[in-house]
């Protein structure tokens, strides 16, 4: 991994990373919280930047917040629609000709247990949880595979590790962008693309006040929320980036996710305990 220092701009420190400078770099999910932060990240890099979101808004923020040299194109895509996100990557094609890094961060959260989750919170967590992945690893796949180093990086979720009670939809979903992408993986091993899963713990973004949850879920996500470290999303880009560059198949964001994780692997009747109590 090179790294050449930092980016001072427009009142936020950045780090450097000389791997992406020039790079094509896509961000879904671009409009805030961790999409935001990479984006920021990435342009003090030296990164092309193809932002892409559902909230235009978001999109404008997001821009506002690069350092003035900054290049960056933003684009209104729902992930979740298939022919929206064949024009997206045509379009950016036609703009920019390659592309170097994929990241699919985009991704929506509905708390519920299973008894008062409905069939739709399922289904659009799918949509755009899942399916938003598969669309961006299948559309981008042969315009990654043209370049001579490229990064597909996943954004699942701490939840993609362990389960979490009244997470069902949420769980289900990023447990799925999981075995999606160690299985893609393993199909591009012989290639220089790098593919890497991104499992986030806490992180203090408004992806879980933006969603639709049921009354009882609510409370159980603030309990496990009080349990979890909250980084900033800034602290989160930097370590995928770090990740990404490193060549990392599994890339745990937070010292709380690790924890977890190993409890849930090595000692389940510990992390039985944790959630116990916490959710």
């Amino acid at each position: 991994m090179q790294f050449n220092g930092i980016e001072k701009n427009r009142g936020y420190t950045m780090n450097v990373f000389n791997e992406f400078s020039g790079k094509v770099a896509v961000i879904t999910g671009a409009g805030s919280g961790i999409g935001q932060a990479l984006a920021k990240q990435l342009a003090a890099s030296g990164a092309i930047l193809v932002l892409a979101d559902v909230n235009k808004r978001g999109l404008e923020d997001t821009v506002s917040l690069l350092p003035s040299a900054a290049s960056a194109s933003i684009y209104l895509l729902d992930v979740s629609d298939r022919a929206a996100y064949q024009r997206f990557v045509q379009q950016v094609i036609d703009d920019h000709q390659q592309v170097d890094v994929v990241i699919n961060n985009a991704g929506i959260v509905r708390l519920h247990s299973m008894e008062l989750g409905s069939y739709e919170d399922y289904e659009k967590s799918f949509d755009v949880n899942v399916w938003g992945v598969i669309y961006g690893c299948k559309e981008f796949l042969p315009y990654l595979k043209q370049r001579p180093k490229a990064w597909l990086a996943n954004v699942s979720s701490g939840a993609g590790l362990i389960g979490i009670a009244k997470y069902t939809s949420y769980n289900t979903a990023k447990f799925a962008v999981r075995g999606l992408t160690e299985a893609l993986r393993n199909e591009l091993r012989d290639t220089p693309i790098v593919v890497s899963c991104v499992y986030p713990g806490g992180v203090n973004t408004n992806i879980q006040s933006s969603g639709v949850h049921s009354a009882d879920a609510m409370e159980s996500a603030k309990k496990l929320a009080s349990a979890m470290e909250q980084m900033s999303p800034d602290e989160a880009a930097y370590t995928i980036l770090a990740g990404m560059v490193k060549g990392k198949k599994r890339i745990l964001v937070g010292r709380d996710i690790k924890i977890l994780d190993i409890l849930a692997r090595l000692l389940p009747s510990a992390y039985d305990r944790f959630v116990a109590r916490y959710v």
